[in-house]
């Protein structure tokens, strides 16, 4: 049996789209948000489509093999109970259907029902829905298509257009008698629990706390249950912690309830003892081990110079070990110190120049006409680089001792230069106007702002007149 499963999406969508629109609309939702909710529908109804098919395929399958009886099936294996010829036999098509997980969802009347009970309370927009009852949009959705078309099976009047009623004293009081009336506990955590964080707004900003809203709402306080107290001692707790061990439950310190571990931080000093006093190794239990102590450090440093002596620095820097020894002695070469390793690791590299070398090897460069700015020599020799600083501070004063001219990478604009460059450009026929400058020539531009305040101050004092690329003279 070959079973083909198509599926097209239904034209009709474009022709629905105004009805959805009007209807986002009539719920206050600006037009990106109505945009977003009809995918979020398209894609629920796809998903819902895809189940209903597959399902409509398995029990179509069914069927058919129902209908052909045990003599269709006994005709099927060939003659004398063996297979038909591989030209003769007929593919399989297993169908798989996705189970839905997680609770069941609410059922068509049930939504209709959880909508009517919420539109008595007042609770009809969108985004009130979605505060009172998270799960309740979805399966509008998955029923009905969508929030609008629920709604009007349900036969709920159409929700007004502009804002949401605003809270009032009012309004915020017969909300809390009704909860208090279904047997809510009036408290932060319970109405978090059920998703009121609008309500939680509006008592914030009318009561000012939630037992101030209790107590103009009329409703008593919720009585507040305490667990029974519990009689520890340090036999008890060497016991729970042996039972717990015994069912196989972790015993550390992060893992065991909190009562247990404040009785045996009460009882017992600490939680090591209490661990020893039970007759368990602490070491063993614990999941982060104790910290390391410089004997053992110095231990693991010797093997690991034994087992590999052509390490590198950089390669004992990149070891965990390392950070470890850095908290403990302060530093990787303090450590070595203390573990007698005083030619381990290996320096591939090789030293720093000498002063007068550094020096030399400036003069050097800069003969050669290479770029002695502190941007080029890092990147093209770093070691120069860091010799110069290491030997006197910064390359500027490197340069000066070299009795080398300081280059620099950018232009330092003076009133003669900004004079001479504007002199430059009305002798080559540029236009010479402050926006014909700022386009063709920034630097020139902000630079005679800068220093004369404006371009036809500068202009003015180079000599030159204020003119256009037209204007100009050919040369």
């Amino acid at each position: 049996m070959s079973v083909f499963v198509g599926m097209r999406l239904d034209s009709s969508r474009r022709r629905r789209w105004p009805t959805e629109a009007e209807a986002a609309a009539q719920e206050g939702l600006t037009f990106e948000h109505a945009v977003k909710a009809r995918f979020a529908e398209l894609e629920q109804e796809l998903r819902q489509n895809v189940f209903d098919i597959a399902a409509a395929a398995l029990a179509d399958a069914f069927r058919q093999e129902s209908a052909r009886g045990p003599a269709a099936n006994d005709s099927r294996r060939g003659v004398g109970g063996r297979p038909p010829p591989a030209s003769r036999r007929r593919p399989r098509t297993a169908v798989i259907v996705a189970q839905p997980s997680g609770p069941l969802p609410l059922s068509p009347d049930e939504v209709l029902e959880q909508l009517r009970q919420l539109a008595a309370r007042g609770i009809r927009r969108t985004r009130e829905i979605g505060y009172s009852a998270p799960g309740l949009m979805g399966a509008a959705i998955s029923h009905f298509g969508s929030l609008a078309r629920a709604r009007r099976r349900a036969r709920l009047p159409a929700v007004p257009l502009g804002r949401a009623a605003t809270w009032n004293r009012e309004r915020l009081v017969v909300e809390l008698r009704q909860l208090y009336a279904e047997g809510c506990r009036l408290t932060v955590t319970e109405l978090r629990a059920r998703g009121r964080y609008d309500l939680l707004n509006a008592i914030a900003k009318i009561a000012g706390s939630m037992s101030n809203g209790r107590r103009l709402a009329g409703v008593p306080e919720p009585v507040i249950v305490r667990a029974a107290e519990e009689r520890w001692d340090a036999d008890r707790v060497v016991a729970e912690i042996r039972e717990r061990y015994a069912e196989g439950e972790p015993i550390a310190s992060s893992k065991v309830p909190p009562t247990l571990l404040a009785a045996a931080m009460r009882y017992c000093s600490s939680w090591k003892d209490a661990i020893e006093q039970a007759g368990f190794d602490y070491d063993q239990i614990r999941l982060v081990r104790a910290p390391h102590t410089k004997e053992e450090l110095v231990a693991e440093l010797r093997e690991l110079a034994a087992a590999r002596p052509d390490a590198t620095p950089a390669q004992i820097h990149a070891l965990p070990l390392a950070q470890a020894i850095k908290h403990a002695f302060g530093s990787l070469r303090a450590g070595l110190k203390a573990s007698g390793l005083a030619d381990w690791p290996r320096i591939t590299r090789p030293p720093l120049p000498a002063k007068e070398g550094t020096l030399e090897l400036i003069r050097a460069r800069h003969e050669a006409g290479a770029a002695i700015t502190p941007g080029a020599v890092n990147a093209e020799d770093n070691r120069l680089y860091r010799a110069a600083r290491r030997h006197f501070g910064s390359w500027d004063r490197a340069i000066d001792a070299a009795g080398l001219p300081m280059q620099r990478h950018w232009l330092v604009w003076t009133k003669e230069r900004v004079i001479e460059r504007l002199r430059a450009r009305h002798a080559s026929g540029q236009a010479m106007t402050a926006t014909a400058l700022r386009e063709s020539d920034p630097p020139l531009y902000y630079g005679g702002r800068t220093l004369f305040g404006n371009i036809a101050e500068a202009v003015r004092a180079a000599g030159v007149p204020v003119t256009t690329a037209q204007s100009q003279p050919a040369p």
